[in-house]
């Protein structure tokens, strides 16, 4: 006879159900198999979708490269500048 009578699980969880089989008991089975043609396209997708985003960020490295050469060049440019119109004063005796 299975009529034992369960009491307040620890958990609190009333709702849950006792397993009564292993895990390991428990048939599973091996899910749908998609067709080789499915699988091609997908792969396909997910390798244009990888490309796209690799040549996004090379865009995104190169404009950042740039714009540091730019602020690089103007950073030399006021340099520069500061030094042409540097006051001198000849010293007379």
């Amino acid at each position: 006879m299975k009529c034992t009578v369960r009491g307040k699980p620890k958990s609190g969880r009333t709702w849950k159900t006792v397993r009564t089989a292993k895990h390991s008991a428990i048939k599973k089975d091996k899910g749908i198999r998609t067709s080789f043609q499915i699988r091609r396209t997908v792969e396909e997708e997910i390798k244009k979708i990888r490309n796209e985003s690799i040549e996004r960020k090379k865009a995104k490295n190169e404009l950042k490269k740039a714009k540091r050469l730019k602020e690089e060049e103007k950073r030399q440019r006021k340099l520069a500048n500061e030094r042409r119109s540097e006051i001198v004063v000849p010293v007379s005796n």
